[in-house]
């Protein structure tokens, strides 16, 4: 398995109150899961449709929300076979 680094940070100047913010991050057909960590909301990840769901919720402007964590993703190895005389 190989496992890659994914980070997302939201930056706004906030004038009013922004509120039910939601991300759908589309991953490609490889990806078999994902580990996160969010500072404000809450994701989910479906492993049928590779589409990670980011609920931010009410963006909190003195703690700007951030999600970051792993992708694991199989590795394919190509063996080539020589035949020797």
């Amino acid at each position: 398995m190989l496992s890659s680094v994914v980070c997302v940070h939201l930056c706004a100047v906030i004038v009013t109150q922004v509120e039910n913010i939601v991300l759908e991050i589309p991953f490609p057909k490889s990806v078999l899961n994902v580990t996160l960590t969010t500072t404000q909301g809450k994701y989910s990840f479906d492993p049928v449709t590779k589409v990670m769901t980011w609920d931010v919720g009410k963006m909190d402007s003195a703690k700007l929300p951030n999600i970051r964590g792993s992708v694991c993703r199989p590795v394919i190895v190509f063996v080539r076979e020589y035949a020797y005389t």
